[in-house]
């Protein structure tokens, strides 16, 4: 699912005269500029990155797999949904014999990207050898909170304005006039909305 429709766009501007189509594919553009923002990698090698729900296969020692401690490992991105297997192999094989069981831990945090390992788990410890813990996950918004659409509405009016003056950042009249353009970054508006779902590394 997208962030949000083409029909919600148009409802937030009602003289908007853009196609179905137009709107689908600035909305498209929107979750990956809004993605990047926020600091959310690609769900694998070669596609762009989104803030909807996503399989996700994250290695320690890299920003999307942290070890904080010896029971703790925390993902980005979020909200972590589901975790289909864990790993902890320092050879960085990752068979059967190094599956961490799945009653060893729980997910903690406020979005479930903190696996701790339980008091009596079997599991020691994590390991601190990079990509030693290897997370197969679901995370990312399945059900998009209300802000979040409203960033992404906000971005799509954002990217139709700019339709007509792409590359430029002010225009000159021969009468000496400057026109001053907004940015064609993530505008301030929606940085703002867009703050509750940066992740750490995005600053």
């Amino acid at each position: 699912m997208a962030l949000t429709s083409a029909a919600n766009v148009a409802a937030m501007a009602p003289n908007l005269t853009a196609s179905e189509a137009v709107l689908s594919a600035l909305i498209a553009r929107a979750d990956v500029a809004l993605a990047r923002f926020c600091g959310y990698p690609p769900a694998s090698a070669g596609a762009a990155p989104s803030l909807e729900s996503a399989s996700y296969t994250l290695y320690s020692g890299t920003p999307s797999l942290r070890v904080i401690s010896g029971r703790v490992l925390e993902i980005d991105p979020y909200p972590v949904t589901a975790i289909a297997s864990i790993h902890d192999d320092p050879d960085e094989v990752y068979t059967s014999a190094d599956l961490v069981a799945s009653s060893d831990y729980v997910q903690r945090g406020d979005h479930g990207e903190r696996i701790v390992l339980k008091v009596d788990a079997v599991h020691g410890g994590w390991s601190h050898t990079d990509r030693a813990v290897r997370v197969i996950c679901t995370a990312g918004f399945s059900s998009v909170p209300a802000d979040l659409e409203t960033a992404a509405i906000e971005m799509v009016l954002h990217l139709l304005d700019l339709r007509d003056r792409r590359g430029v950042s002010t225009a000159s009249t021969p009468d000496g006039l400057n026109t001053a353009y907004r940015d064609e970054t993530v505008p301030a508006h929606v940085a703002q909305l867009l703050e509750p779902y940066r992740l750490p590394g995005s600053y």
